[in-house]
């Protein structure tokens, strides 16, 4: 099961949930950059990308909500995102 969002994404970065957090790979390829567990912790796999990248990674580990698919309503994270909590 996978769920796959590209909007508001800098360049060529796409993100989905395979059953243990976010991936974040570059589009079209096999290249995987991070990975954020159930308890948003980056663990990253390149060490070569923009600011703008790292920065948006940290921000979608802080703040995202999604669900582990469009239809169920179990959530990939396991606490509550940041802006919800504050």
């Amino acid at each position: 099961m996978y769920y796959i969002m590209k909007e508001q994404e800098p360049h060529n970065l796409v993100s989905g949930h395979f059953g243990n957090g976010i991936l974040i790979w570059i589009e079209g390829t096999n290249n995987s950059v991070a990975h954020i567990s159930p308890n948003r912790e980056i663990t990253w796999y390149n060490k070569v990308l923009t600011n703008e990248e790292k920065e948006y990674i940290k921000h979608l580990a802080l703040t995202d909500d999604r669900n582990i698919s469009a239809s169920q309503d179990e959530k990939v994270f396991k606490n509550r995102p940041k802006d919800l909590v504050d």
